[in-house]
């Protein structure tokens, strides 16, 4: 993500409180705005759509890039570990 956005649609809802978030072009990556007093921080969830999310990083980073890298680090772990269950199992 550039650091300017740039390609991410914005998106802000409220819910007992505004909530702000931002979604790439392709709809795989969105990421969430934490606003606090003391500035803001970020989470970031992968191919999220109304239906289902892969809510894969429930951490809060201190910019949008790191919570990127996060989430992926976090798909890839839950990945690895979903293949070691599968392994030898072929038909």
């Amino acid at each position: 993500m550039g650091e300017d956005g740039r390609g991410y649609a914005p998106r802000i809802w409220e819910n007992g409180g505004w909530h702000t978030s931002v979604t790439s072009a392709c709809g795989r990556i969105t990421v969430f705005i934490h606003h606090g007093a003391f500035g803001n921080s970020y989470s970031a969830s992968l191919c999220e759509n109304r239906w289902w999310s892969s809510q894969t990083d429930k951490g809060v980073r201190e910019t949008p890039r790191k919570a990127i890298l996060s989430a992926l680090q976090r798909a890839l772990t839950d990945l690895r570990a979903t293949q070691a269950l599968t392994d030898g199992h072929d038909e």
